[in-house]
């Protein structure tokens, strides 16, 4: 089981962002009377207050699907390129809508097909037509838009309890 764990980490496609927060109303006064309490030479006790301000530390993670990510990067990247070079810019749309196939593979849109469809089918029109600029920037936004919903939608961020 533990070799296999190790193997399927390598296939991860997310990545993970923990992040921690220090309270504030509770994490400097508990630091100071931990530090009264050493000068007193109350050990246990500044150590029980300093485990409790540990205790009180706030963690969230942000799960981002790495394809999803990608795709988002490419539609940016294409943006950037469709005036100067409109083959690469095709390659990178190409390349977001591959990407948004392989996270709607790895189950990322699992219940909630609607943003997913809606953001590969402004990838669609864009790569139809980037030969005329007219239209383009437009579908560009809707594109961004779009994707970058479906960031945002992973990037909320989701509680973790702390224990000891």
């Amino acid at each position: 089981v533990q070799e296999a764990r190790v193997r399927l980490d390598q296939l991860r496609s997310e990545l993970i962002t923990n992040y921690v927060y220090l309270p504030v109303e509770i994490y400097p006064a508990a630091i100071k009377q931990a530090v009264k309490e050493i000068g007193a030479k109350q050990y246990s006790q500044a150590e029980a207050t300093i485990d409790n301000a540990m205790n009180s530390l706030v963690e969230e993670v942000e799960v981002m699907p790495l394809p999803v990510s990608l795709a988002n990067d490419a539609i940016l990247d294409a943006e950037a390129k469709r005036s100067t070079d409109k083959e690469q810019a095709l390659w990178d749309l190409d390349y977001a809508h591959e990407q948004m196939l392989t996270a709607e593979r790895l189950g990322y849109f699992y219940g909630d097909t609607e943003d997913y469809k809606t953001a590969l089918q402004h990838i669609e029109n864009l790569r139809s037509a980037i030969g005329g600029n007219s239209e383009v920037d437009n579908l560009f936004t809707k594109a961004k838009v779009s994707v970058k919903h479906l960031v945002d939608k992973f990037r909320t961020h989701h509680a973790v309890e702390h224990g000891k």
